[in-house]
């Protein structure tokens, strides 16, 4: 295979060559996709590079190194994913690639590795009239990875499909991007259960076959033919691998042997990255630590707190840390936030914090921040969790009032918005006061005195008169929400009226009528 077959293959997906253009007869004896900058000690002579450059997205001159390196090893090019970690290559690496007449495809960042290296894997194969099943795989056992993710993704690449793994309760804890939703999970959201009703028994039934086999052919219907593979610890399985593949050719060679390639190689990279998230969980609890010794600065801040429903006291493993899965996808949405400039995770009596520094000190409404996390949350792989905003502050020590406020903002915001997930304390601030007041008993006599007419009247009323006053004493919004005429409205407010004794054309009464529907729903 050649250059410019790669060209033929890539162009539909909007590659382009942008260096090297007099070269494209150049042979191409494999394919790699670059994981780590070391790219020295395993690069030969034909090897087509695939690329996002994440591992040195900062760092310009190693970008230009590994492209020298490249030249001097007489590699067939590179493909570089631009848009998704780096905008665009600099110039001067352009120029050098140029002068030394060697390719360079540029890839948009739309198009998912699986797409591009499927069909170049294919055309390889047929180019050398060899297939050998296991070549790749003992590539992929030779590669390091940076993260959990990253070996999924290469798995998912081979297999023209998707991997995820599951603990042995069915519970999603990893997925690659490249994710194909079936009979049996139709949600790649973190914890969740698979979708298939009778999964338990079919776990079960797994895991009892597996204490015989090192892997699983599975072709249910419904479902995507799939191997599945499990991960043992001190002679325990203590998760289940998923290799969904698109192309039989890929996985037809598994054998023992395969698959503890496979395994071993997801273990030990989930281990260390396990280490590496509890090593980082430390050492920010203690910089929140450090930070309140900081006194006198003038930095706007906020406080955020995340509770989830998902039951971490409970689910104990020795090998799975689930709390530090959730942290991780807790900062991925954090990540990035438009006008904060740092972020601290910790934690504080057993809840989840972060201390969000701005960038701009002029901020001082908690509006636009709310949004953003509210539609980031809608669009994430979390599990169910709610999130609670102080106000803006501007100094360190207050943070511990600010803790007790989302405290009270979450409590309270579970209390009054059901449905909603995301919760302001400029919104809910009020309450805090309302709550004291229903308690008292004065309070609570006197709202009776007021509402109780209605309550022993026609249902209808009361949620009329919830209506009218949300819709600002509208009566024709009214009849809309209610789907009911106007007139109907109009009879249903003077009933009001009457049973009530209150005129509701007066600003006064409406007050009450507000005051007392308000505490009745706290209440």
């Amino acid at each position: 295979m050649k250059i410019a077959d790669v060209l033929r293959i890539s162009s539909p997906f909007g590659a382009k060559l942008v260096t090297g253009e007099e070269n494209t007869n150049r042979k191409v004896h494999s394919i790699e996709v670059m994981e780590v900058p070391e790219v020295d000690s395993w690069v030969r002579e034909g090897t087509l590079i695939i690329t996002t450059f994440y591992a040195v997205r900062n760092n310009t001159s190693a970008q230009s190194d590994i492209i020298r390196t490249l030249i001097n090893k007489q590699a067939a090019g590179i493909i570089v994913k631009i848009g998704r970690f780096i905008d665009q290559l600099p110039n001067d690496i352009l120029q050098f690639a140029e002068r030394e007449n060697f390719p360079i495809i540029l890839l948009p960042k739309k198009v998912p590795y699986i797409k591009i290296l499927n069909p170049l894997y294919v055309a390889l194969h047929k180019s050398k009239n060899i297939i050998d099943e296991k070549t790749v795989w003992k590539k992929f056992e030779r590669k390091s990875f940076i993260n959990l993710d990253d070996v999924l993704n290469n798995i998912a690449n081979i297999l023209n499909g998707s991997v995820y793994i599951e603990d042995i309760q069915g519970r999603l804890l990893y997925c690659s991007e490249e994710f194909i939703r079936d009979g049996w999970r139709r949600t790649e959201k973190l914890f969740s259960l698979p979708s298939e009703k009778n999964y338990k028994q079919k776990i079960a039934y797994w895991l009892k076959q597996l204490e015989q086999k090192s892997f699983l052919f599975l072709q249910i219907p419904g479902q995507k033919k799939r191997v599945i593979v499990p991960m043992i610890a001190h002679g325990k399985v203590i998760a289940i691998i998923h290799l969904i593949y698109g192309d039989i050719e890929s996985i037809k060679g598994i054998d023992q042997e395969l698959s503890e390639i496979i395994v071993n190689k997801i273990y030990v990279t989930m281990m260390r990255e396990f280490v590496e998230l509890q090593k980082k969980r430390l050492i920010q609890n203690e910089l929140i630590d450090t930070r309140l010794k900081e006194q006198g600065d003038e930095t706007s801040y906020i406080v955020l707190l995340f509770q989830t429903d998902f039951p971490f006291q409970t689910v104990h493993s020795t090998f799975i840390d689930y709390y530090s899965l959730y942290r991780k996808k807790i900062e991925f949405l954090i990540k990035d936030l438009d006008n904060v400039s740092n972020y601290l995770i910790f934690e504080k009596n057993k809840e989840l914090y972060a201390l969000l520094t701005l960038a701009d000190k002029q901020v001082n409404s908690t509006l636009a921040l709310k949004e953003i996390l509210h539609n980031r949350l809608e669009n994430s792989l979390i599990p169910e969790t709610f999130i609670a905003l102080s106000p803006v502050f501007y100094k360190i020590e207050e943070i511990n009032r600010q803790i007790n406020t989302t405290n009270k903002t979450i409590e309270i915001g579970k209390t009054i918005y059901e449905g909603e997930r995301v919760y302001s304390y400029n919104k809910l601030g009020i309450y805090e006061f309302l709550i004291h007041l229903s308690a008292m008993e004065n309070v609570t006599r006197y709202i009776n005195d007021v509402l109780n007419p209605l309550y022993e009247s026609e249902p209808v009323l009361l949620e009329t008169l919830t209506v009218y006053l949300q819709e600002n004493l509208n009566a024709s919004r009214t009849a809309e929400k209610l789907f009911v005429n106007r007139r109907t409205i109009t009879n249903r407010l003077q009933k009001i009226k009457d049973l009530l004794g209150i005129d509701l054309d007066d600003a006064e009464s409406i007050f009450i009528l507000h005051f007392c529907l308000l505490i009745k729903k706290i209440s």
